[in-house]
């Protein structure tokens, strides 16, 4: 459960590891949590086109140009593959038509668009930053505290109630004498 609440910052557009921009940094650390993904920071501003073909940046071919009307439409429910000129698209992954757009099913331990972010973190236990490992570790102790309260109560209660219970019994043991041992008592 990711408890960030990004209201009230400013606008600051960043672009993310994940080659996403998102409004402010609190919108990288939330879609981080969300995604259960590293996500940091890469730079100030937006991130560049994907689009263009600089900076070694792959580029998506453009898929309307591929299919003539009426032509893909069994890839709209159902993943298929690839045509060949994206056999290269996916680094670590395979591609798949899916909604007429090429998507990649990323082996384990990869992540990213496509494939191409090698991810270091225990599906199980994400911290995104490190900022919040302390408020991890406080909710930790409170949640233990709280658990060792509830388990002191209950013993409390049932010896408690134990204890009612013998005295009840030995009230009841005395009241079942015969009258001539009650008078043998004074």
């Amino acid at each position: 459960m990711c408890n960030i609440v990004c209201n009230g910052h400013n606008d600051n557009p960043v672009c993310g590891s994940d080659s996403v921009t998102y409004d402010t940094p609190c919108h990288v650390r939330e879609a981080s949590c969300l995604k259960q993904q590293k996500i940091d920071i890469r730079h100030v501003g937006r991130c560049q086109d994907k689009t263009k073909k600089d900076n070694g940046v792959k580029a998506k071919p453009d898929l309307n140009a591929m299919f003539k009307p009426g032509e893909g439409e069994e890839f709209v429910d159902s993943p298929a593959p690839c045509p060949d000129n994206y056999q290269h698209f996916c680094e670590h992954g395979k591609c798949e038509m899916r909604h007429n757009m090429a998507t990649c099913r990323c082996e384990s331990s990869y992540g990213g668009p496509q494939c191409d972010q090698l991810l270091d973190f225990n599906v199980l236990y994400v911290v995104p930053s490190g900022q919040k490992l302390h408020y991890v570790l406080i909710a930790s102790i409170i949640g233990a505290v709280q658990i060792a309260i509830i388990v002191a109560v209950v013993m409390c209660f049932t010896r408690r109630c134990n204890k009612t219970k013998r005295g009840r019994r030995q009230k009841q043991h005395l009241g079942h004498f015969a009258s001539g041992t009650s008078s043998r008592m004074m």
